[in-house]
């Protein structure tokens, strides 16, 4: 790569990740109706936002141990409380430029002598898949039925997850082939991606089934996440019900483009910008930029004390189960603890 092609990309991304906050620093000229809405902020709807924001992570991570247990189904079942560590643990990388941290995080964080590395990595790929595929079918389902109606809203999310629930069923042979198709024109090393994929593929796939369920628990924490955030505008400005399906897929369709920024730490600045969009129609906008603020705050809130709580409960389980129980006595002294002999022998 030349150098000034280099220049450019670097500029480009100093100006992809400064622009959404140039932004968001503009609308916050008005600075007296920023401080009279958060003076009359309600605590209770925005402790519901976090503990919502809680509830979707621990959803998130369920659902990532049970995916690596359905595909290890020929291998060694894996230890939940170990995988739930494992997530946990590598959630916080996600705040490194590039949520392929996040992943690499959890390879290394996952035991291979248990979970074998392809296991995580296939299982890596269809959360991803999942996590997509289904906050874009809401976030367009619901977006739709806010501007709409839920005659057109409601089709568009049925329609859009039976899509996802096909795409899914066959995704390792849809990655393998798109796999192959550039191996024709790129380097080896796609040759041999290729190949392992192509391996990967020949193995059972998620199905119909599984996929449907698997869909259908992706739908719910991005739901209850999009719920979360709902809570928190509320905490700060009153909002009719007709705006709730506009905020909670708007902020779905944020979460997207997050994800999808890789240059930009957990979609740090690129998702607040998506997120004044849609907010923008509700509240005023020095509002909406300071609620935008506000969510990152919880956001990173709820992903520290997720943390907290998975290394407490992961440092207590052990204790707790080498514990004896209350009231047995056991010794390998012959007598020692045992009944007195009442018959004098």
């Amino acid at each position: 790569m030349s150098l000034t092609r280099k220049s450019v990309l670097a500029i480009a991304r100093v100006l992809f990740l400064v622009a959404p906050w140039v932004f968001i620093a503009y609308l916050f000229r008005d600075v007296d109706a920023v401080t009279n809405a958060f003076e009359e902020a309600s605590p209770a709807p925005m402790a519901g936002g976090l503990a919502l924001t809680l509830v979707g992570l621990v959803s998130a991570a369920l659902l990532w141990t049970r995916l690596v247990g359905h595909l290890s189904r020929d291998a060694a079942v894996p230890d939940t409380p170990h995988l739930l560590r494992a997530f946990a643990r590598s959630w916080l990388a996600r705040y490194l430029p590039g949520k392929i941290w996040s992943y690499g995080a959890r390879v290394v964080h996952t035991d291979a002598t248990v979970t074998p590395r392809r296991i995580v990595a296939t299982s890596l790929v269809d959360e991803f898949a999942l996590i997509i595929g289904t906050a874009i079918t809401l976030g367009l389902g619901l977006w739709v039925w806010s501007a709409v109606g839920p005659a057109a809203g409601v089709p568009l999310l049925i329609a859009g997850a039976a899509l996802v629930v096909v795409a899914m069923s066959r995704l390792d042979r849809l990655v393998a082939l798109a796999l192959r198709f550039l191996a024709h024109a790129i380097p080896e090393r796609w040759r041999r991606a290729a190949e392992e994929m192509q391996r990967a593929a020949d193995e059972p796939g998620l199905g119909l089934k599984a996929s449907a369920l698997f869909t259908g628990g992706y739908l719910a924490t991005n739901f209850i996440l999009g719920l979360a955030f709902v809570l928190i505008v509320l905490s700060v400005s009153d909002i009719d019900a007709a705006d709730v399906p506009l905020l909670a897929g708007g902020y779905s369709l944020a979460a997207v483009v997050g994800i999808l920024a890789f240059v930009a730490p957990a979609g740090l600045g690129v998702r607040e910008g998506v997120l004044v969009g849609f907010l923008a129609p509700v509240v005023p906008p020095p509002v909406a930029a300071s609620l935008a603020i506000l969510v990152r705050v919880v956001t990173v809130a709820a992903d520290v004390t997720f943390l907290a709580l998975v290394e407490a409960f992961g440092m207590v389980g052990p204790r707790a189960a080498k514990k004896p129980a209350a009231g047995s006595t056991h010794s390998s002294e012959p007598g020692v603890g045992a009944p007195a002999d009442q018959s004098g022998r």
